[in-house]
């Protein structure tokens, strides 16, 4: 029997890149027949080809404003707020609405790898059971995010006692055609320089590890999370394992697109910056093979966007 979807968030990052791996994978119709997108853009973002295979509601509006929701088999909860406060306003609505009318759906949230803190150096890839810990040495702006995310992860936990089956998706790096390159955000503003041709740029002096899972693969990842999810509460962390370091990849792009690279010579060997997953728990429950590594990832973005120019 055919069922539905709902996606909160789906003028965002992850809500975009949802529902264009819905586009890609026709197969999916066998199983969804009706996507419900609640959005706060008022911009128009649903391919016509989509609306072929899928019935599709688009309910523009704030999540902390609504007063009822509609019913939906499966719900991901991926909206990206501009502040904590309104983050909060947010979750907190839903969560009231979830009990009466989401109490016999499959429930996913998109938290954070952020929960975790900063990531030791004898950590090559954090796993799942590493206690989330906000206390340890991250700016101000990080700290506030990993608090919030750490105090939403709890407002889910408390609801799948409601009845749904919850989901936390611990979500780290992605890159897509849907990335904003205008953030502060340093593969994206690499993207940015390939693409208007001007000088990649590290100003970090210590080294920066990081991995980059593609948004076709985050897709893939929270809908079977949505789709197959069999436990009242849960938590898995998604993005790539394929471990890159931020410098020699500025390198490396700069030489494959002939683009001048301006980097610190003098890397710290004391201070680091990691922040990389291990998915095996996911890969393990719900069978996760195909991945691009973050190489590929990046290439693979860098020609979306000649592509949509």
């Amino acid at each position: 029997m055919k069922k539905s979807i709902l996606i909160i968030g789906g003028g965002g990052f992850f809500g975009k890149s949802i529902i264009d791996y819905f586009l890609k994978k026709k197969n999916l119709k066998n199983k969804i027949n009706k996507i419900i997108i609640i959005t706060k853009s008022s911009k128009n973002f649903i391919h016509p080809e989509l609306k072929k295979n899928y019935k599709i509601i688009q309910i523009k509006n704030d999540i902390a404003n609504f007063k009822k929701i509609p019913f939906a088999d499966y719900v991901i909860y991926c909206v990206r707020s501009r502040s904590s406060k309104e983050d909060y306003r947010g979750i907190k609505n839903y969560s009231k609405l979830a009990k009466k009318y989401h109490v016999n759906s499959n429930i996913v949230y998109t938290s954070s790898g952020a929960v975790y803190g900063k990531q030791s150096k004898k950590i090559s890839r954090i796993k799942e059971n590493v206690p989330v810990d906000s206390s340890q040495k991250l700016s101000k702006t990080k700290k506030s995010y990993a608090i919030q995310k750490i105090k939403n992860e709890e407002i889910f936990q408390k609801l799948s006692n409601f009845g749904p089956n919850v989901v936390i998706a611990r979500c780290f790096a992605f890159v897509g055609k849907n990335l904003p390159l205008e953030s502060n955000y340093v593969v994206g503003n690499f993207i940015s320089s390939i693409l208007n041709k001007t000088e990649i740029i590290v100003k970090s002096n210590v080294k920066v590890v990081r991995s980059y899972m593609h948004s076709d693969d985050l897709a893939e990842s929270l809908i079977k999370l949505a789709l197959y999810n069999d436990t009242k509460f849960s938590i898995y962390n998604i993005g790539s394992e394929n471990i890159i370091d931020i410098h020699a990849l500025a390198k490396k792009l700069s030489k494959k697109y002939k683009i001048k690279n301006i980097t610190q010579r003098n890397i710290s060997k004391k201070y680091y910056d990691r922040y990389v997953p291990s998915i095996s728990k996911f890969r393990k429950k719900f069978k996760f093979k195909k991945q691009l590594n973050s190489y590929s990832a990046i290439i693979k973005t860098i020609k979306e966007f000649k592509l949509n120019k």
